[in-house]
């Protein structure tokens, strides 16, 4: 990803920060290890994390609280509030971009009818309706132009766990506007579930949000299926009544 080549470093937020507490040493081990989070974009194993810096410097870095611990991966704050802030950029540019695509193919259409006699619409009122179709919907699976049928790399499977989440988030975000941990929950968060979904147990993003759709218009399951853990938790036998329901619907 381009936009993920740098990060963001502030003079005054590390002179001020807790890694001063640390050795030279170890905040020069800091440094590495902030490279390769951002790089593995915030998805590290503390496994990783340890062979990265040796474990004397990781020990200091956790009980320094210059990082913390979530599930099997290491969280560095400041990263994932950057990495947060590049998706929700990324998202508003695919948008802008297809809102552009549409407005092109109009024009077209506009220029190929113009000596019709028929009075046309105005394409710029049916671009406007798709863009608001768009930001009302909260259907996961928007990622239409997004196909990930083969991604055998450790580089796409991070692309394709970081992706899912960020489109599970701002769904869940939308679906529940008023559920104080759904609202201050982050992509990170979002992350570690999911990989366990695609990575470990094999799911496409298109599998997840079927199944996500599924439980948001299920009147049982929408009251259970609040987070990320507990779409994961209950994503078998959501599975299982989704496959149910649609055996009866096709006999």
């Amino acid at each position: 990803m381009d936009k993920l080549q740098w990060f963001k470093f502030t003079y005054s937020d590390w002179m001020m920060g807790k890694i001063m507490k640390c050795p030279e040493v170890t905040q020069a081990r800091f440094i590495k290890l902030c490279c390769l989070y951002w790089n593995k974009e915030t998805d590290l194993t503390c496994d990783d994390s340890i062979i990265e810096v040796d474990q004397e410097h990781y020990d200091i870095l956790l009980s320094k609280k210059v990082i913390k611990v979530e599930g099997d991966n290491i969280v560095i704050e400041f990263l994932d509030e950057q990495y947060d802030q590049v998706m929700e950029t990324s998202k508003k540019a695919s948008i802008a971009g297809k809102a552009s695509a549409a407005k092109r193919r109009a024009i077209a259409e506009q220029n190929a009818n113009d000596r019709s006699t028929t009075v046309q619409r105005n394409p710029t009122d049916k671009i406007r309706e798709e863009e608001i179709r768009e930001e009302e919907s909260v259907s996961f699976p928007l990622m239409k132009d997004f196909k990930c049928s083969d991604y055998n790399s450790t580089s796409d499977r991070g692309t394709t766990v970081s992706y899912t989440a960020s489109r599970l988030h701002k769904g869940f975000v939308k679906l529940f506007p008023h559920n104080y941990d759904v609202l201050h929950a982050t992509v990170k968060e979002w992350k570690i579930p999911v990989k366990e979904l695609i990575v470990n147990r094999k799911y496409t993003p298109d599998q997840v949000f079927t199944i996500a759709d599924f439980a948001m218009d299920h009147d049982f399951w929408k009251k259970i299926v609040l987070d990320s853990k507990s779409l994961t938790k209950n994503f078998e036998k959501i599975k299982e009544q989704y496959h149910a329901e649609a055996d009866k619907k096709s006999n």
